[in-house]
């Protein structure tokens, strides 16, 4: 009898640890933007806006329709999302996330920085270090894209 659970708790404990950390969007509910996802899949919808690029699909909506979007689109084909906003939200976004910036970067009149959060389960690996946030501001814009912003800043 035993020997037939143990698979099964094996199992239940394997799933538990695979549970995905928090979502991109859960932790910008109060953002008001203008988002893209960046996606192979095309998904076309009113009041969305959608361009091919490449291999992929930009798939653009305000941030009442941000939710919807994502939940219509296929996670598995998913490969990033962004966020253009204000700078006044970047302070709120990087708490929310609790952000810790690994490295910056100055092109021309853009700040690009590089970080981490623990509450997200993507990331890319740069000079060896985990980077799942993105940040590019320029003026009083500012772009956020998880794992990578990957449109022009």
């Amino acid at each position: 009898m035993c020997m037939k659970i143990l698979p099964i708790i094996f199992c239940a404990i394997m799933l538990l640890l695979n549970i995905p950390n928090t979502n991109f969007l859960n932790c910008l509910t109060f953002t008001d933007g203008t988002f893209s996802f960046y996606t192979t899949e095309n998904y076309t919808a009113q009041q969305c806006h959608t361009l091919k690029c490449g291999n992929g699909y930009i798939i653009s909506c305000e941030s009442n329709l941000a939710h919807f979007l994502y939940n219509k689109l296929n996670k598995q084909k998913l490969l990033g999302i962004s966020i253009e906003t204000s700078a006044d939200n970047m302070k709120k976004i990087i708490d929310e996330l609790d952000f810790k910036m690994e490295t910056t970067q100055n092109c021309g009149d853009i700040l690009f920085s590089y970080g981490y959060s623990t509450k997200l389960d993507k990331f890319v690996t740069i000079d060896g270090k985990k980077i799942n946030i993105q940040i590019a501001k320029r003026g009083e814009k500012i772009k956020i894209g998880y794992p990578l912003i990957l449109d022009s800043a």
